[in-house]
């Protein structure tokens, strides 16, 4: 079997895998805030900012689920562009335009991800203390590693689209050629 064989069986498997996980990341997202009050409070609170006081009321979830979304949005785009760039591969396409596109898809995808993970924090303790009484309100601001490593890669894939475009030129002058 050829590389080209090769790649493309993969990039089927991957692609089937991508769009599973862009289906299963928001229904349990949505999941996570539905049913946040019959979990183990040790394990709701990792996901919440560190001054939520539990257990949260009805509002304060709902209202908290759709800021938290913002950034598994980002993330499900990005998933999405990566099934469409298997896709590509899948049909023997490596050094096109369409794969240049993809790639600068992801690394916006990666830039917004980083961009909503860092306004996460301070929207969630907002709105996961809007309920309290006055003085007890908080907005906390966090940078945390998962953000920092989305813009860094969102930056360096940038970069290497602009490199691919190169290539993707290249490509195209030497098939033409003769």
């Amino acid at each position: 079997m050829d590389r080209i064989e090769r790649i493309a069986r993969w990039s089927r498997r991957l692609r089937g895998v991508l769009f599973v996980v862009a289906l299963v990341l928001p229904l349990a997202h949505v999941a996570f805030w539905v049913w946040m009050g019959a979990l183990p409070q040790s394990l709701v609170a990792r996901a919440l900012p560190g001054s939520v006081v539990l257990p949260l009321p009805v509002g304060a979830r709902a209202l908290g689920g759709m800021v938290a979304l913002l950034p598994v949005a980002a993330a499900v785009y990005g998933l999405l562009v990566l099934q469409r760039l298997f896709g590509l591969y899948a049909q023997g396409m490596i050094f096109t335009p369409q794969n240049v596109a993809c790639f600068r898809q992801l690394a916006t995808a990666l830039l917004w991800w980083a961009g909503l993970g860092f306004l996460q924090t301070p929207l969630l303790s907002m709105a996961l203390s809007l309920h309290l009484p006055a003085g007890h309100r908080v907005i906390e601001l966090a940078l945390t590693t998962p953000d920092v490593t989305a813009l860094l890669l969102g930056l360096v894939l940038r970069v290497a689209v602009w490199v691919m475009e190169e290539g993707c030129e290249l490509h195209t002058d030497h098939s033409l050629t003769i």
